[in-house]
């Protein structure tokens, strides 16, 4: 834990190069800009105990290849992995209910996001200047995701192919995801 500076269960500063992070299990707060323009780290693992990712928390990490998410995050602050540049995937977990402002901008390398049913709100240029991204995979259905805010500049996803989740092979293919060995498959 000398790689960190960790007061009151939040994660203010990360001091190390390693490339592969874990989270330390006492984290409960992943601070802002507690790994600002980290140009060492290709892989963060963010434990269950953690439940907010502050603003600018992962801002400008270049290295920056995956992050895997904990399912009891319930807030991702705006510009948390902004210009991630070498950033290819990510999960959404399924207690985020907004993307705030620009949380995955410039992250150019970005393909594919698995986003939660219950998101309300894609907020303005979440996913600007995303050209890679291509696929979404959506955890609700082509209703539910008609019922999401999205702001404008998020010009990526709103033009990336939309998948919604069927736990069952469905009758009519293309449209339809589930998971095979954790990893979002098209029916």
């Amino acid at each position: 834990m000398k790689n960190f500076e960790i007061e009151n269960n939040i994660l203010t500063l990360y001091k190390g190069n390693d490339k592969t992070v874990v989270i330390p299990d006492i984290v409960q707060i992943i601070g802002e800009s507690a790994f600002y323009s980290c140009s060492s780290i290709e892989n963060v693992i963010i434990g269950n105990n953690v439940t907010e990712i502050k603003d600018s928390a992962f801002s400008d990490c270049p290295s920056l290849i995956s992050a895997r998410l904990s399912h009891s995050i319930n807030l991702i602050g705006a510009y948390a992995f902004y210009d991630c540049s070498r950033l290819v995937s990510i999960v959404i977990p399924n207690m985020i209910k907004s993307i705030e402002r620009e949380t995955f901008s410039g992250c150019s390398r970005l393909t594919d996001v698995v986003l939660p049913k219950g998101l309300k709100r894609i907020d303005l240029m979440a996913f600007a200047f995303c050209p890679s991204l291509t696929n979404i995979y959506y955890l609700g259905s082509s209703d539910e995701w008609k019922d999401i805010e999205i702001f404008d500049f998020n010009d990526s996803l709103m033009k990336a192919n939309k998948y919604f989740y069927s736990n069952e092979k469905p009758s009519v293919e293309g449209i339809y995801w589930h998971f095979v060995d954790n990893i979002p498959t098209v029916w």
